[in-house]
């Protein structure tokens, strides 16, 4: 509060709820001569009488100690209790603070709402995507029948994978077009062990009989995979041609929670996807009905 006069025409006043506690009470006094019968001085009680005269500034603060304080309280007053005690009173004589409104308390605390909203974010943040560009499946096609030796293995690349692998419950869920998977590139070839490399005329009647004759691409263009790791297996979840199979697959994996890395080999059958392996010549000449895959996948933040 501002500095209060010595004299009678002191301008300075306290409530006098301030001082006694009574929300009541609530008349201005000037100094204790002003208290009205139903707040007589005389009622107050020691502390409270401390408080008025501050405000009054009638008396100063060793006085007031030595006419209201006991002996043993004087004795004692530099306790930390007391001392915390004097500065609450001396407080009492400043204009009280103004209590905040309770949406400003509300706000001054973190908001449930806000932590409950950035939880999915997170979980959306820990999900990691397929890097296509540093993935790769590869599918070995076998030539079989009596005149197997007339034809070709073939090396088909899956191109433009797609998917995401959540480090948390170790899952991963992955789709790939069938019209967008290239036969025979010749670096994988050579690299397979796979001679001759075809003419692009035979990589082309390849490609065109595996999507329509084969596998009916333009009615199942997807292949849909989904992975939980297990030990050092993978548990797989094949669609395939409309069909859905489960199998164990090996896999070797690394995870550091940034990025995933997993590879391995297995073996399907075309016939468990209701699939029947193309042939001509009454089967003369053929292709297997077992296919290889090789995996390498890779996904990170």
């Amino acid at each position: 509060m501002p500095k209060a006069g010595r004299t009678a025409g002191c301008k300075a006043v306290v409530p006098v709820f301030q001082a006694t506690g009574q929300p009541a009470e609530s008349c201005a006094v000037d100094s204790r001569t002003s208290l009205d019968a139903a707040t007589s001085w005389h009622m107050l009680d020691t502390a409270k009488r401390i408080i008025i005269k501050l405000c009054d500034a009638a008396v100063t603060l060793p006085s007031m100690i030595k006419k209201h304080l006991p002996t043993t309280l004087r004795c004692r007053a530099s306790s930390r209790a007391y001392i915390l005690a004097l500065s609450i009173m001396l407080g009492a004589c400043g204009s009280p603070l103004p209590q905040p409104p309770a949406a400003d308390q509300a706000s001054a605390a973190p908001a449930p709402a806000a932590q409950t909203s950035a939880m999915p974010q997170h979980q959306a943040a820990t999900a990691l995507a397929i890097d296509d560009a540093a993935s790769q499946i590869t599918i070995i096609v076998r030539r079989g029948g009596l005149l197997a030796r007339l034809g070709h293995d073939h090396l088909v690349l899956v191109k433009n994978l797609q998917g995401s692998v959540d480090p948390r419950s170790q899952r991963a869920r992955l789709q790939f077009r069938l019209d967008e998977m290239e036969v025979d590139p010749a670096a994988l070839r050579l690299a397979a062990g796979l001679q001759p490399q075809p003419s692009a005329e035979a990589i082309a009647g390849t490609r065109r009989n595996m999507l329509t004759r084969t596998l009916d691409a333009e009615h199942y263009p997807l292949v849909q995979l989904q992975a939980e790791r297990q030990g050092e297996e993978l548990a797989l979840q094949i669609t395939l041609h409309g069909v859905t199979r489960k199998l164990r697959v090996p896999a070797t994996i690394i995870s550091d929670g940034h990025k995933v890395q997993a590879e391995g080999s297995f073996t399907i059958l075309q016939s468990d996807y209701g699939i029947t392996p193309f042939a001509v010549m009454g089967g003369a000449l053929a292709v297997q009905d077992q296919l290889e895959l090789h995996y390498h996948l890779l996904a990170h933040e």
